[in-house]
């Protein structure tokens, strides 16, 4: 009976091992976590980062040494109403907008060196003191009139505080600023006046403009009066010329004609009495011996 005793008290030590070893191996397979899309997951062992960001899905680990944590790498928001002076200190109320999101595939850096509370810690107090350097060293006016460069150089700014911590700017816009009543009444007389500047500039502009082409017309006007009276000039010159030129060989053609006749009577007797028969009027002279006509033609047929 005493050795049946022993037997059974060691069994009954041995089914109690087991069973705990049961149990203890059982919940170390209990734990398991869900990674859902736009998430990146960070295992820890006793607290330590042991894995890089880990995709969306099912993961199952030991629920006595390790944990799971979940990181938004979606976009997120961040409004930020603050109180800041230009450069030539003007106070200017301002609401901004920050769009960023975690690059996924560091997010386990991120949660390593903050934690969760990235928001509070690291993007609000950065983009505050982003927005105050770049706004700090723009007077009021170039700000109000050169808005969007501000925000640029906001934005550039605020991208690279935040990169190291693997942090992304996607977008930021100033929604709303504002200054003192008094500066607002400033910069609006100032805008009047200036556009009154502007205003009379271009009408200066465009008095010179007219003046210019009056000028031009003028001067148009006046070149071509002289081409008028120059081609005028000229062409009573050509026919000057073409007439004393008709003149010079009609005078030639006649003294040619007259040589040419004077040669023909040299050489033709007869053509001079069919000369004088061609001027003849048909009347005879009268002489003075009576009427009695004496012939002038010699009618005489040698």
């Amino acid at each position: 009976m005493k050795i049946l005793g022993i037997v059974s008290g060691k069994n009954l030590t041995l089914f109690i091992v087991l069973v705990v070893l049961f149990l203890v191996g059982s919940i170390s397979f209990m734990g398991f976590s869900q990674i859902d899309a736009g998430y990146r997951g960070v295992k820890l062992t006793w607290g330590k980062v042991v894995s890089d960001s880990l995709p969306e899905g099912l993961y199952f680990y030991n629920p006595i040494s390790t944990s799971m944590v979940a990181i938004d790498t979606r976009l997120q928001r961040e409004r930020i109403q603050l109180e800041t002076y230009t450069k030539d200190i003007q106070q200017a109320t301002m609401k901004l907008t920050v769009n960023y999101n975690i690059d996924p595939t560091k997010a386990h850096e991120l949660y390593q060196r903050i934690g969760l509370a990235y928001q509070n810690t690291l993007i609000e107090p950065n983009v505050l003191s982003a927005v105050k350097d770049v706004v700090g060293k723009v007077e009021a006016d170039k700000f109000i009139n050169n808005r969007e460069i501000v925000t640029q150089e906001i934005k550039v700014k605020i991208s690279d505080i935040l990169a190291p911590s693997n942090i992304i700017v996607q977008e930021v816009a100033i929604e709303d600023i504002s200054f003192s009543s008094a500066f607002e009444s400033a910069i609006e007389a100032k805008q009047i006046a200036t556009q009154e500047a502007i205003k009379a500039q271009n009408e200066t502009v465009r008095v010179t403009e007219e003046g210019k082409q009056q000028v031009i017309k003028a001067r148009a006007e006046s070149d071509s009066q002289k081409a008028a009276s120059d081609a005028k000039a000229y062409a009573i010159k050509v026919e000057s010329e073409a007439k004393a030129e008709a003149t010079k060989q009609i005078g030639l053609a006649e003294a040619a004609a007259i040589r040419e006749k004077t040669k023909a009577l040299s050489e033709n007797s007869k053509l001079i009495e069919l000369t004088k028969a061609e001027k003849w009027d048909g009347k005879l002279p009268e002489n003075m011996y009576g009427s009695v006509p004496l012939p002038f033609i010699n009618l005489t047929n040698k």
